[in-house]
């Protein structure tokens, strides 16, 4: 990597330059170190992005800073324009292009020019490749900066000062830890002001709650007795004023026969328009035409009943024809013998089962006894005779051994003729038959007996109820027959009259008997309305035939006679109705007037309407009407109590300061508080990692740091012909440039093709240091573009004896 050429326009100190760049190294010497600081600054600024305090001031309102570095298959035109600001050079604009590519190079927010030329970070550019070196003639001084190269890897930073200065800090920070306490109660304190405020704010806010209701409450309590008196009043003016909805009738009459009587002479108004009738002579058959219109609307009343009668009747046979019952008597004892039948079948089926378990039973037990009659079989051959005949045996043998005779007869046959005795010959036949009968005397053979005779008696009564119980149980077929036929039938009058049971049809058949009598009862009702019908009917046509009669006086055409006499008739219907309105009307307003006396009628419905409501509240006896009130009464007092107990409360709370209030304190001692353990954390925790940190570097680079500034110094001469006033000052000098580079090649690691600046403002005069330092520079050079700059003069002149070609500024 190299840079080619440093082109500058205007720029102060330095003005217009253009510098090319020789392969190998170069020195730049200047004349004032005012220049030499120029040129650093730009290069610090152009590479790392950062500003110094001597800043740059441009001769003109505008100044350009211009470069060019190769680097492999890249050479990079860098260009920055200044502008002139209040004294101050403020960079304008910039521009990198690589020239090989052709293409302009935007660099990242985060990364410095620095870093995108050479390929490393800013630290490897501040430690590697800008070293500016200043003349120290202080030794302390010296040891110091190599202390802190050897310690951190930063000539100017000193880990022990940063480390004091840290523990300094925090005995600062640990000694407000009494104050910071008492930042923390006040804040603990102002926290439970703050939870009281909250909390009685909160409780303030449901003591408010709860007296709107209760001032809810007891406006609705309020309302309610209101309400009740008023009803209770209410319902005392309606029992002082019972008549009053006989008069509120007789009012809707009253208005009722006006609107009548109105339509009526507004009908007769219209027809006396009408020239063709005499109404003098209307007039004089007044009676007969009033006569004839009750006559004419009797008949259409009737005729309008004798319709209705017929419809209702025809609307009866349907209903009776389609709702599938014959209505009779026969039919319903038909119904109730066949569902009698029927459930007593259904019963008799149900009992089958039972029927069924005890016969299975039954044939159990009877083989249990047949195999116990089985063990006795022996006993089948027993007849009462030989039963009688053992019987008689054991007789004989208990009188024989009883008698004298039989005993002394036994002793003398056995004395003198040696014979086996009576009773012996007796006891061993009994012996032998009952062996056959495998019994040992006879008790046991009348129990066996017994036995026998009790289980073959109730084997024969097992085999008698086994017999009834399938005479039974082979009825089943028939009562099944019998239940199907009985629910078939049922079935189809239940169909026929569309219902599901018989309940349902016996009151389907109720309803049908009740329609078949109240048929009958409308037949006669018509028959009766008919004949009445027809006697109107001959009245009124005897009386229309006399009134036309009456009607041939008149000056009027016999084509027009009907025409006047519809006309006389609708008159007559008029005069009925108007009549009719008049006297109805009178009647009522004569007992309207009658019942209301000095009473106001519209007052009254005021306070007592609506009535429907008063009815409904009629039912409540005044007891209880009274209670209620009373009860009411006494949560009122309750809730009043229990208002004013709230009322005392919210009075009594303590108060705190506003919730505002108090958070803006507790947040400045939040602030404080947090304030000071953040920093405290924050020092703590940069003290350790500062110690992390510089151990962390010594034992990555404090060997190979020590190594390779061992052996830069070995390239050194020997300090022999030195004087020992000056001996260890350079020898520190020379540690310590040592060092400086040593820890400049350790940061470029791999990188060791990245070009050098090194500016040296001042340097002593002596040969020996001045020597070294430019032969290692050469011995660097090969590597290295290395790039001096320099105001002295003296190693100026070395420089160029060794070869090195300059730049004079």
């Amino acid at each position: 990597m190299k840079i080619e050429r440093i082109n500058g326009l205007h720029l102060k100190g330095l003005g217009n330059i253009k510098w090319t760049f020789p392969a190998g190294p170069v020195f730049l010497l200047f004349k004032e170190e005012s220049q030499q600081k120029v040129l650093a600054e730009l290069l610090w600024e152009l590479f790392c992005k950062q500003k110094t305090l001597d800043t740059v001031h441009p001769l003109g309102s505008s100044s350009v800073f211009e470069m060019w570095v190769s680097r492999e298959n890249h050479r990079f035109h860098i260009r920055q324009e200044y502008q002139l600001c209040d004294n101050d050079l403020l960079p304008t604009s910039d521009f990198i292009k690589d020239e090989i590519t052709g293409e302009n190079v935007s660099l990242a927010d985060s990364m410095s020019l620095g870093e995108y030329i050479f390929g490393v970070n800013l630290q490897v550019v501040q430690q590697g490749v800008t070293i500016d070196w200043s003349e120290i003639s202080d030794v302390n001084q010296l040891y110091q900066r190599i202390e802190n190269i050897c310690q951190s890897g930063d000539e100017k930073l000193s880990p022990q000062k940063v480390k004091a200065s840290l523990i300094g800090a925090q005995n600062k920070v640990l000694e407000q830890k009494g104050k910071i306490a008492l930042v923390k109660a006040e804040y603990d304190e102002l926290r439970k002001d703050w939870e009281n405020s909250h909390r009685q704010q909160e409780e303030e806010r449901l003591l408010l709650i709860e007296l709107k209701e209760f001032e809810e409450n007891d406006a609705i309590i309020a309302e309610k007795i209101t309400a009740a008196h008023k009803i209770k009043e209410r319902l005392t003016l309606l029992n002082q004023n019972q008549d009053y909805r006989e008069l509120r009738r007789l009012q809707t009459d009253i208005i009722s026969s006006e609107e009548r009587l109105r339509r009526a002479e507004a009908n007769l108004a219209a027809l006396t328009n009408e020239s063709v009738i005499d109404w003098t002579l209307v007039e004089s058959l007044r009676e007969e035409c009033i006569r004839w219109a009750d006559l004419q609307e009797q008949i259409k009343r009737i005729d309008h009943i004798i319709q209705t009668l017929g419809d209702r009747i025809a609307n009866l046979k349907v209903s009776i024809q389609t709702s599938g019952y014959e209505g009779s008597n026969n039919e319903k004892q038909r119904m109730y013998r066949l569902l009698e039948e029927k459930n007593t079948a259904q019963d008799k089926l149900n009992s089958l089962a039972n029927f069924k378990k005890d016969l299975a039973d039954t044939h159990l037990s009877l083989s249990q006894a047949a195999a116990e009659l089985q063990e006795l079989s022996e006993m089948t051959s027993v007849t009462q005779k030989d039963a009688a005949r053992v019987a008689r045996w054991e007789w004989q043998l208990r009188k024989w051994h009883n008698s004298i005779i039989g005993g002394t007869f036994e002793r003398i046959s056995q004395e003198h003729f040696s014979r086996f005795s009576i009773e012996k010959k007796l006891r061993t036949r009994i012996k032998q038959y009952y062996e056959t009968l495998r019994v040992k005397d006879y008790e046991g053979f009348q129990n066996r007996l017994t036995k026998f005779h009790e289980l073959k008696n109730y084997a024969e009564r097992l085999q008698e109820k086994i017999i009834q119980l399938k005479n039974v149980i082979d009825q089943e077929e028939i009562l099944r027959e019998t239940v199907d036929s009985r629910n078939d039938s049922l079935n189809e009058a239940f169909f026929a009259a569309n219902v599901d049971n018989f309940s349902l049809w016996l009151e389907g058949w109720k309803d049908c008997n009740r329609k078949i009598f109240q048929l009958s009862h409308l037949q006669k009702k018509l028959q009766s309305l008919s004949d009445r019908y027809d006697a109107e009917d001959t009245i009124l046509r005897d009386f229309t035939a006399e009134l036309k009669e009456k009607l041939n006086d008149w000056n009027t055409p016999v084509t027009d006679r009907e025409e006047v006499l519809a006309m006389v008739f609708n008159v007559a219907h008029q005069l009925r109705e108007k009549d009719r309105a008049e006297k109805r009307m009178a009647e009522c307003r004569s007992k309207f007037m009658e019942m209301i006396g000095d009473r106001d009628l519209d007052t009254l419905a005021k306070k007592i309407e609506p009535l429907a409501e008063l009815d409904k509240e009629a039912l409540i006896s005044s007891t209880d009407r009274q209670s209620a009130i009373a009860s009411w009464e006494i949560e009122r007092l309750e809730i009043s109590r229990l208002r004013q107990d709230t009322e005392k409360r919210l009075k009594s709370m303590k108060k705190y300061l506003s919730l505002p209030v108090l958070e803006e304190k507790m947040e400045a001692s939040r602030k404080e508080w947090m304030t000071y353990e953040n920093l405290l954390m924050a020092i703590n925790d940069t003290l350790r990692l500062f110690e992390m940190s510089t151990d962390s570097w010594q034992a990555t680079y404090g060997n190979a740091l020590y190594f390779e500034a061992t052996r830069i110094l070995k390239q050194f001469s020997s300090l022999s012909d030195i004087e020992m006033s000056q001996k260890e000052l350079l020898k520190t000098k020379r540690e310590y440039f040592a060092y400086r580079m040593a820890i400049a090649e350790l940061a470029l690691g791999n990188n060791i093709e990245l070009p050098l600046y090194l500016s040296i403002e001042k340097l002593s005069e002596d040969e020996s240091f001045l020597t070294n330092i430019t032969e290692y520079l050469s011995q660097l050079s090969p590597a290295r573009q290395i790039i001096l700059s320099t105001t002295n003069l003296k190693l100026a002149e070395k420089l160029k004896n060794i070869g090195w070609p300059s730049i004079i500024v």
